[in-house]
């Protein structure tokens, strides 16, 4: 079959999602298939009633809306994806999209639209709906060009990391050279971008990481062995190597919230920077004034102001063309590999994670229930060729629906078992 628009969301099981074959029978659920072509995009909802473990596509029905002054139109090649959508994925918040970041190819744009064409390679960070669909829409300030010799798969996997490094360590920290960076738990997709960026801007970056795989995976970036620390023992740890106890900037990328002995390793008008939003655990002391606690969330951002991330993805750009930061190799999955790459990042295993429409693929369809159509009782209703499976399908449905008399035209007439 072939559509015009897709697009992907989660929905909560319920009998009013029903995936029915284009003439099926009224108690079944069933599917039709579709293979990605160059003019398709799709939604996908997540299970069904009588088939839980298959995730459908359904059509986009803002495929052809008018585009708005400042928003772009992106036909999707690569979507980048991470713990949250696991989360958004796992919860099954009704009308919820999957996708914070995606790269492709302009499609479309409004008339207020500047520095971009139709046919452009971008990426961008999502400020409506998610980026997992076919063609997806986004402000233009949330859209770049893909530098020269950056994959789709690399450039899809770039906004959301290196977008929130840049952010709190070049605009919030406002870090400089020779200053020195602490970056807990920093072998994540955030972590080791935000190694990056800390080594273009010249400072010194220090990484917490709690096992040998997450120290490999620092090293691997190229920082001394001295700088990476253990969780438990970074404060001995950096005494020695720093001669110092004291940090500009700490990054916290843990989970577990900020500690408030944390900020007594600050130095004076130190910045804390909490990408959880957790608050600082514990009592503040007055000898830790002079210091700045700030909360950092780039997906807010870019869907609440995207105007405000918009300098911030052009500085990253130049970092890329000028090569002093590059992209994280992704793992690849195509879009009917969603469950598979999710599961990985449940496991732990290092990303990030990228998923692909391939033309090769066939992806599972919901069709649109046909409604609540009924037949006049009274009338005749003409069904040439009638006598096939089709065709008795057809009939059996339009009796549940009212119909009560029926002209079969068929050349064999009714010479089959089934047809009788």
């Amino acid at each position: 079959m072939e559509m015009k628009s897709f697009i992907f969301r989660t929905c909560k099981p319920s009998k009013k999602l029903e995936m029915r074959h284009l003439y099926g029978d009224e108690k079944l659920h069933f599917h039709s298939y579709l293979r990605l072509g160059t003019k398709s995009s799709t939604l996908l909802i997540k299970g069904s009633v009588m088939v839980p473990t298959v995730q459908p596509f359904i059509e986009d029905v803002d495929y052809k809306r008018p585009l708005h002054p400042h928003e772009v139109q992106i036909e999707v090649r690569a979507v980048g994806i991470d713990e949250q959508d696991v989360d958004r994925f796992s919860r099954s918040i009704p009308g919820e999209s999957l996708g914070w970041q995606g790269a492709g190819i302009v499609a479309g744009l409004g008339s207020a639209v500047q520095g971009l064409q139709v046919g452009d390679a971008v990426m961008a960070l999502r400020t409506s709906s998610g980026t997992f669909q076919t063609f997806f829409h986004a402000h233009s300030a949330a859209v770049v060009k893909v530098p020269a010799g950056t994959s789709f798969a690399e450039a899809a996997a770039l906004p959301v990391a290196f977008s929130t490094a840049y952010h709190c360590l070049a605009n919030v920290a406002r870090i400089q050279k020779e200053d020195k960076v602490l970056s807990h738990q920093a072998s994540g997709d955030i972590g080791l971008a935000a190694v990056q960026i800390a080594q273009s801007l010249e400072a010194t970056i220090y990484c917490t990481v709690s096992d040998d795989s997450q120290r490999q995976c620092i090293l691997g970036m190229g920082i001394p062995p001295t700088q990476v620390l253990g969780t438990e023992s970074w404060k001995k740890e950096l005494s020695v190597v720093a001669n110092s106890d004291k940090v500009d900037v700490i990054l916290n990328l843990s989970p577990r919230g900020v500690e408030s002995k944390d900020l007594n390793c600050l130095s004076s008008f130190g910045h804390l920077i909490d990408l959880h939003g957790q608050g600082v655990l514990g009592p503040v002391s007055a000898s830790t004034s002079n210091r700045t606690y700030s909360t950092v969330d780039i997906r807010s951002m870019a869907l609440q102001n995207p105007r405000a991330i918009q300098d911030t993805l052009q500085n990253l750009t130049t970092l890329l063309t000028q090569q002093k930061v590059r992209p994280l190799s992704p793992t690849k999955f195509g879009f009917s590999g969603l469950s598979n790459a999710l599961s990985e990042i449940r496991q732990g295993i290092p990303g990030p994670w990228v998923l692909e429409p391939r033309p090769t693929e066939l992806l599972p369809v919901a069709i649109n229930p046909l409604g609540g159509h009924t037949f006049d009782p009274n009338a005749s209703y003409v069904l040439v060729g009638g006598f096939g499976g089709i065709g008795r399908s057809v009939a059996r449905w339009m009796v549940t629906r009212g119909a009560k008399n029926f002209i079969f035209v068929a050349r064999s007439g009714a010479s089959s078992d089934p047809a009788k």
